[in-house]
Parts: C-alpha cells; sequence; structure tokens
C-alpha cells in the first residue's frame, strides 16, 4: 500500500538552533490506520400466507447459529478487498492484523457480506454485485444463506460498519401424520417412515444484492432425510426432525415448479420387526420465496398407503 508522506524543509539562519535538520514527516488523517470493526443484526423468517394458525414453532431466525461470515468491498478490479469474519468471546473480527479500514483512493463503495454459499470464490463485484449460490445436497448438513449490504462510504470510519443480514432462501420444513381409517386398518400395527425424498429442485444459482435471483439451475436435485432408527408415524401431526432432535428444514434456492415427493415406509409391530415396505410418490407445486418459511404436510392414508 501507497503511502504519500508530507516533509517538511528546514531553514538554515547561521546558528545551531533547536529545530532538526531532517524533521520526522508527518502522515495525512486519512491514511491514519483505522481498525475496522462491525455491528450485525439479523431480519427475521417470515411465515408463509399458508402457514396454519394456531401451530407454534421455534422460530428458525437464529437456526443456523450465525457464527461466521464474509465481506467484501469492490470499486474496480484492482481495488477490491475481501474479509472473513467470526465471532470469538461476542466479537466479531477477522483475527489477523488487516482489520482495518482501507487506505484513501479505494473509495466509494459498499461492503457486501453473505454466509454459506456452498461456492469457492462466490463474490462477483462490478455494476451489478452478485454471490453464486450451491445448495449442499446432504440435506442434514445444510445451512442458511444471509447476505447484507451496508451503506455506501466515502472514507474510513470510526463508528462500526452495520449490517443486517436477510434470508436469501426459503426454509422449507415437513409435517408427517397418518389418517384414523389408516390407524383403524393397520390394526395395532406400527407405521415407520424410513426416509423422505424431495426430486426435481433447482440447487445453484446467482444472487444479485438488489434482491434478484439470475441463473438458477435446470438440473435437478435430490434431498433425502434418511433415519437411521426410522421415526414412527401417528395420528397427530408432527414435524420432522434433524439427527440433533430439532425442527427440521432444507434452505432452498426460491423457484416456481412441481417437484417430486416420494415418502418410503414399513409397517411392522411396535418392537420394529418389519413385514412390509414400500414407498409412496407424489407430485406437489411449490412456489417458494426467498425469506419465507413453508411446511409440507404429508398426510398418509388408505388412499396412498398399501396395508397387507
Amino acid at each position: 500500500t501507497a503511502f504519500v508522506l508530507v516533509g517538511a524543509t528546514a531553514c538554515s539562519s547561521g546558528d545551531d538552533g533547536d529545530e532538526p535538520a531532517n524533521p520526522t514527516p508527518t502522515q495525512p488523517e486519512e491514511y491514519t490506520r483505522i481498525p475496522l470493526t462491525v455491528e450485525v443484526e439479523e431480519q427475521p423468517v417470515i411465515d408463509a400466507a399458508t402457514a396454519r394458525e394456531g401451530m407454534t414453532r421455534t422460530d428458525i431466525t437464529y437456526l443456523h447459529n450465525l457464527a461466521e461470515f464474509s465481506m467484501d468491498f469492490y470499486r474496480t478490479v484492482d481495488i477490491k478487498g475481501h474479509y472473513a469474519f467470526s465471532k470469538k468471546n461476542n466479537q466479531w473480527t477477522t483475527g489477523t492484523d488487516d482489520q482495518e479500514w482501507p487506505t484513501a483512493g479505494t473509495y466509494p463503495f459498499c461492503f457486501y457480506a453473505y454466509t454459506n454459499t456452498g461456492s469457492d470464490d462466490p463474490f462477483h463485484g462490478g455494476s451489478d454485485p452478485y454471490i453464486s449460490v450451491s445448495v449442499e445436497e446432504n440435506a442434514f448438513k445444510q445451512k442458511d444463506v444471509l447476505v447484507a449490504k451496508s451503506a455506501e462510504f466515502s472514507g474510513p470510519q470510526k463508528s462500526p460498519v452495520r449490517l443486517t443480514f436477510d434470508h436469501i432462501c426459503a426454509a422449507v420444513g415437513f409435517t408427517i401424520k397418518m389418517t384414523e381409517n389408516l390407524a383403524n386398518k393397520l390394526n395395532g400395527a406400527a407405521l415407520y417412515v424410513k426416509d423422505i425424498q424431495l426430486r426435481a429442485i433447482a440447487r445453484s444459482g446467482d444472487y444479485h444484492f438488489d434482491g434478484r435471483w439470475t441463473d438458477v439451475s435446470n438440473d435437478s436435485t435430490y434431498y433425502t432425510l434418511t433415519y437411521s432408527n426410522a421415526m414412527q408415524v401417528y395420528v397427530e401431526q408432527q414435524a420432522m426432525k434433524d439427527t440433533q432432535g430439532n425442527d427440521f428444514y432444507l434452505f432452498m434456492i426460491p423457484q416456481k415448479t412441481t417437484a417430486v415427493l416420494k415418502v418410503s415406509y414399513k409397517i411392522g409391530d411396535l418392537s420394529g420387526n418389519d413385514s412390509y415396505t414400500d414407498t409412496y410418490i407424489t407430485g406437489i407445486n411449490i412456489d417458494w420465496k426467498k425469506g419465507y418459511r413453508y411446511f409440507i404436510d404429508i398426510n398418509l392414508g388408505t388412499a396412498n398407503i398399501s396395508v397387507p
């Protein structure tokens, strides 16, 4: 980094005087190294209009446990920078000596922050900045993707960079139950779900910081929730759980399409001994928007479950 130094010339009066012959140059204030700090907030997830009344759930706003994020600035191809923040002792830090504001000559610019993109080198600067996002195929390892854009800065600031993160994916949960008729037909046998698979879902795209998604992939991906011990289904509706027993959500790229839902199940006694296994497949229409939470209700009955 180049620094502009301002020097002073000492005038000689013929005597020794107190002023040194070569005074130390001073540095303009705008080049003083100023630590860069951030202040983070997060917008809540909004329930979709179709959400059922009277159902209370743990709010998933902080389910992903925001603990780190990347932050870039970009003015030209040669004037850009990247920071990687993580939270330590309740403070956001890069853990390096370069956590400071860029020097003069790089302004004006905005900071662009993002998490969990699933892509290498995801940020693309320019007049229309965006990030490339690829959703993790392992459903239980998915994390929410959040982004934030700062105000425009004309120079270093002594106050923190304020970042308000928004959710750019749709959070998709599942509920499952069986009908009274199916329970009666089972006649005491237990119904278990072995896995649930959501097919024909786009998994990658570009998110622009003005709120648009573009280049959403046409290649379809299978997202499978597999339960090692199977999950018993009851007449009462219950939420699908992750491996830690929390309500489970897929974090999906917003899209409007017809997906395929496949449910693999087994019927057995309460000791877990199988007597019959099969699958149930159906098409579902989806219209997911960023920042919203949706539920896919799986209602198993005699019309779609074969009872031997």
